[in-house]
């Protein structure tokens, strides 16, 4: 009777181990692949755009729509900034590609909002695309 208890116990463990490894991954919605297990390299002149965004999102304490319009206006000019500045090539830009075209489309959704709660669902997302960034670039 020990033996199965101490079996079973050993299995929860193991199962929790394996949940929590899974976990530090995020959903990769996008396809986004990793450089030979590595993070991939944003050059700084464009890294300094993406850090603006999100250091924007997560310093953000909005509660009225308008400051949510506020948000997305800040994002919309990093954006127009990052592109304009973009001098990647190669896999590294096709990967950055992967996670930025979904994020400026999120975006684009973001400042055409209507209400407290479509702008909060959507800087959710803009939120949680940074958790997909930063595990795929540094």
């Amino acid at each position: 009777m020990k033996k199965i208890k101490f079996l079973t116990l050993l299995f929860l463990i193991l199962s929790i181990q394996a949940c929590k490894k899974d976990n530090d991954k995020p959903i990769n919605v996008n396809n986004i692949e990793l450089n030979k297990g590595d993070k991939w390299i944003v050059i700084p002149s464009m890294k300094k755009y993406i850090t603006n965004m999100e250091a924007d999102i997560n310093n953000f304490n909005g509660k009225e729509i308008n400051d949510y319009k506020i948000l997305s206006k800040k994002l919309q000019d990093n954006i127009n900034q990052l592109t304009s500045n973009c001098t990647m090539s190669g896999k590294a830009h096709d990967e950055l590609h992967k996670w930025l075209v979904p994020f400026i489309q999120k975006t684009n959704d973001f400042s055409e909002a209507k209400t407290i709660t479509e702008a909060e669902n959507i800087y959710s997302e803009l939120k949680g695309s940074f958790e997909e960034f930063n595990y795929y670039f540094k």
